[in-house]
């Protein structure tokens, strides 16, 4: 929407999300009076728009209903057998549940991953690199992050970019320092 109408895509992120939180999602009147629908259309058309940040949105369909308690484990190997390829049908059979619970587990926001620990760095290689600039050319944070968005096209939290910053700068330091 900011490139079609010209603008810096960090400066209409900005507007949309706007004080105190410039950086979280946008606030949906906003967004309805720049996008020309109603809050309420965009409630309805994006997944998370009314929940607060890290928070997943219940499915509207089975917002009472929690087929998982006391089967933890459950959502995850549907998830991961259905991200190998197998079938609905077999899905059903092999854990022993009905069709609308294997919809369930792969609608909500699923558990860690076994080996996956929570804090680690989300930034690629390839953004690091870019980053690595930026940092000579003596940008702070803030402006790190609408170069990313403006000029390279990569979308990232803020939050994120702040933790891969503080990292590799305490990295840096430790290694300047033996």
């Amino acid at each position: 929407m900011a490139r079609a109408n010209h603008l810096k895509p960090s400066y209409l992120h900005e507007y949309l999300c706007g004080p105190p939180y410039w950086f979280g999602k946008p606030i949906l009147d906003r967004l309805a009076a720049v996008s020309g629908r109603s809050p309420d259309s965009l409630d309805r058309a994006l997944a998370d728009a009314s929940s607060r940040r890290g928070r997943f949105k219940p499915t509207a369909r089975y917002a009472r209903r929690f087929p998982f308690h006391g089967r933890r484990d459950l959502r995850y190997r549907i998830a991961r057998d259905a991200y190998r390829g197998v079938p609905m049908r077999l899905l059903t059979q092999r854990h022993g549940v009905q069709r609308w619970v294997v919809h369930r587990a792969l609608d909500t926001a699923q558990p860690l991953l076994p080996g996956t620990r929570r804090g680690a760095d989300p930034i690629s290689s390839e953004i690091s690199d870019l980053l690595e600039g930026m940092i000579a050319a003596g940008l702070n944070t803030r402006q790190m992050w609408a170069e990313l968005l403006d000029n390279h096209e990569y979308s990232i939290s803020y939050g994120a970019l702040a933790y891969h910053l503080r990292r590799t700068r305490s990295w840096q330091q430790r290694l300047r320092q033996a």
